[in-house]
């Protein structure tokens, strides 16, 4: 019973630190006596896990580093280059490379393979062009697809993988005696996981947001910084390896209160197969947490192949393989947010909670989530809640109402504003860039007729395009060229190959950046200019020039950070398509 209940019996005499069980104390007390019992027979290393003494075995298995210089040899090349700078500083460090991957001539990409910890480390670097060397928006649309590309190949073979990206650039600014100082600092985003191919278009942006924020911080605090050119982009992906789920762990008593989780009292690694036939079962008795009610029918569960205790990224596969609907869902600091949302759209649906323990972790059956997220509102009614983002609603028809939006994003945690922040600021400042052209279209179509039913829609005829026209309006309004008029059968196929073809000939001129030209006046305006003409906020000495990169001319002061997001996709955005019935 002290299990239900939540109650820790067993203390920590020096620390206080409380556990559920004497195996836990036992481990913990370890950490006080710096007892370790597991010695390495190679190298006299010791150590208090087990695990611990076979992930260091490894490395005595790997291939040894030499060092030209003498007789020394090391079991890493970490550790070879930490004996040059101290031992041979003359001589230049060791690298080595895994192996080459070679590209087409002009693309701007070249991938190099090293080995990191343990040889799981996969860096490929992608160089920006001329045209987008000076340009950190300009380079991320243009390194977007490569990209997307590459971590797409990195899951194919790695399963899921974790990536981060890397920006080394080079900043200069005047300095007081009127000389050039440069820099070359590195913009990180954060590690991004993925599971499966699908989340990679929302966490690239992502990921380019985050580098675009550092970069704003380190202009903040070394004022008068100006790009001087983007040396390159550095994408580091490793094999995501989560820890497995394992055997039976006590939960956190807030848990326990909510009546929502039935934890089952395994004791082996199926943790998982428990709860799948534990909602299978609906057993409601109050002894529904003893594994002997599932372990007569632990056969009905296909794993064929997946290890037991199931790691995250395995969890598709059980879906797959047993015809559910699965999602996962974290518990940290009395939140709970999601882990995995299933692509299916069955009703039915079975929700594990993913608990961690120091080093296990295990996984239980949400059997209400409405209680479970119960202390996010003061209502005690039932509530329907999105798995993907993990807001409530009081009905269900407006939960599917929401589904029809929320489906188009990755599972997210939403979280609002802290206490005291009560302003949103604007911060899409690339949308108040002047478009430099305008595509205006015009479809005529024929009224042809069909008699058919479509669910409780009788459909009579039905609209078929016969002819087109567009003009494109340059920058100074006026129409770039005549006016271009099409009138045969396949009209909308014609139409989408030369739109895509006006496309790639505006690029073509948007990419072309004309060096920035200044009248004696410009001059004048940029030097008594004390705000931001696009923020509003005193300039202080972080003043940049802004121009017109098709024309060169000046248009106004601005941070150097306004400057940075004041730009434009390369993309035809839809507005309105007229279209005329003949």
């Amino acid at each position: 019973m002290k299990i239900h209940i939540g109650e820790n019996p067993f203390r920590c005499r020096i620390c206080d630190k409380v556990f559920g069980r004497n195996d836990s104390l036992k481990r913990h007390m370890k950490t006080h006596s710096k007892e370790n019992d597991f010695k390495c027979d190679i190298c006299d290393s010791s150590f208090q896990r087990k695990h611990c003494l076979a992930m260091h075995m490894q490395k005595h298995q790997e291939k040894n580093y030499d060092c030209g210089n003498c007789d020394r040899f090391f079991i890493s090349l970490q550790h070879l280059n930490q004996h040059v700078r101290a031992i041979h500083p003359e001589i230049k460090l060791t690298s080595v490379k895994r192996g080459t991957t070679s590209t087409p001539e002009g693309n701007s990409k070249r991938v190099r393979r090293e080995g990191g910890a343990l040889n799981t480390l996969t860096s490929t670097f992608f160089q920006p062009t001329e045209n987008t060397k000076k340009d950190f928006l300009l380079f991320f649309d243009e390194v977007t697809p490569q990209l997307e590309e590459k971590i797409e190949e990195e899951i194919q073979e790695k399963g899921a993988v974790k990536w981060y990206g890397v920006v080394k650039a080079v900043f200069k600014r005047e300095n007081e005696d009127g000389g050039e100082e440069r820099v070359t600092p590195y913009f990180r985003s954060n590690v991004q996981i993925e599971l499966v191919g699908d989340t990679v278009g929302d966490h690239v942006p992502a990921s380019f947001t985050k580098i675009l924020e550092a970069v704003d911080e380190f202009i903040r605090r070394g004022s008068g910084w100006i790009l001087d050119k983007i040396v390159h982009f550095e994408l580091c992906v490793a094999k995501y390896q989560p820890l497995p789920a394992s055997s039976y762990i006590i939960i956190h008593k807030k848990l326990v209160d909510k009546k929502g989780v039935l934890n089952v009292q395994n004791e082996d690694k199926k943790c998982v197969v428990c709860c799948l036939i534990a909602h299978k079962l609906n057993i409601l008795a109050h002894d529904s947490f003893q594994v002997s009610h599932y372990t007569p029918h632990e056969q009905e569960i296909k794993l064929d192949g997946v290890e037991c205790s199931v790691p995250l990224n395995k969890i598709p596969i059980v879906e797959r393989l047993n015809n559910l609907r699965i999602n996962v869902f974290g518990y940290e600091e009395n939140e709970v947010f999601p882990l995995y949302v299933s692509k299916r759209v069955d009703e039915e649906c079975i929700n594990l909670l993913l608990i961690a323990d120091e080093e296990t972790q295990h996984y239980s059956l949400i059997r209400n989530m409405s209680r479970l997220l119960g202390h996010l509102t003061k209502h005690k009614t039932k509530h329907h809640y999105c798995y993907r983002c993990l807001h409530r609603f009081a009905k269900d028809e407006m939960l599917k109402e929401h589904l029809q939006y929320c489906n188009d994003h990755s599972p997210q945690h939403i979280k609002m504003p802290a206490e005291g922040e009560h302003f949103i600021k604007f911060v899409n400042v690339h949308y108040q860039h002047p478009l430099p052209y305008i595509i205006y279209a015009d479809f005529e179509s024929l009224i042809v007729k069909e008699v058919h039913t479509s669910l409780n829609t009788e459909i009579i005829a039905r609209h078929e395009a016969c002819g087109y026209a567009y003009v494109i309006i340059g920058p100074d309004g006026r129409s770039v060229k005549p006016i271009a008029i099409y009138r045969v059968e396949n009209a909308v196929k014609h139409f989408m190959e030369n739109i895509l073809n006006e496309k790639e000939e505006l690029a073509a001129k948007l990419t072309s950046i004309v060096p920035i030209h200044m009248t004696p006046q410009d001059e004048l305006d940029f030097r008594s200019a004390t705000h931001c003409s696009i923020c509003k906020k005193a300039l202080k000495g972080d003043k940049v020039r802004e121009n017109d990169h098709e024309t060169g001319r000046y248009r106004a002061a601005l941070h150097s950070s306004c400057n940075l997001k004041f730009r434009f996709p390369f993309q035809i955005r839809k507005s309105f398509l007229s279209f005329s019935t003949i």
